[in-house]
């Protein structure tokens, strides 16, 4: 199969280019076209143009890209860029939310491995990483690494560490952002 090639002469973008450069004063002013009809004609061409473009686009996509990741018609699948899981259909709960609490409170912060054997064995380690986060109120864990915290220790820091995000600017999406681990987020 070849590829479509966004052709300016078969488009008759050549024609349009020709027509609105068409008049050039003597002191190197181009003249814009002049009629409806040339205006026309050449929206008609860049519309040809792009579809041209377009259809390029499509096609090497079709080409380069994994099978999984482009529709039929050279569009991209949009589920091939959702995030993929070991926990396909598993939500916090309240039950698993406890088991999480009992493995901060019993093994820690950190040992993300160990709390995923001992009680949330159907999670992976991010996913438990990324609730402690929350439960925390800190994308930096680092000051908690090996602490066993209770829920009311939990909601201490994760209250200390909004107050303290909030007065310096870096509370996003539910927890502290470190410019050290990241880029700061600025609205």
């Amino acid at each position: 199969m070849t590829a479509p090639t966004p052709d300016a002469e078969s488009s008759g973008a050549a024609a349009a280019a020709t027509t609105a450069a068409a008049v050039t004063a003597g002191v190197g002013v181009v003249c814009a076209p002049s009629t409806v009809n040339e205006q026309d004609a050449a929206q008609t061409a860049q519309e040809d143009q792009d579809k041209a473009a377009e259809d390029y686009v499509r096609f090497m996509r079709k080409e380069l890209c994994p099978e999984e990741m482009v529709n039929e018609d050279g569009t991209l699948n949009e589920a091939y860029f959702q995030p993929k899981s070991d926990v396909s259909g598993v939500e916090w709960d309240a039950d698993a939310l406890q088991d999480l609490y009992k493995g901060l409170a019993q093994i820690g912060i950190g040992e993300w491995a160990k709390i995923k054997a001992k009680y949330l064995p159907l999670w992976d380690e991010l996913a438990i990483r990324f609730k402690t986060c929350l439960l925390v109120g800190s994308q930096d864990l680092s000051q908690y690494e090996g602490r066993k915290m209770t829920i009311e220790d939990l909601e201490a820091a994760r209250t200390q560490n909004e107050q303290e995000a909030k007065r310096n600017g870096t509370w996003h999406y539910g927890v502290r952002v470190s410019s050290a681990y990241g880029l700061q987020y600025k609205p």
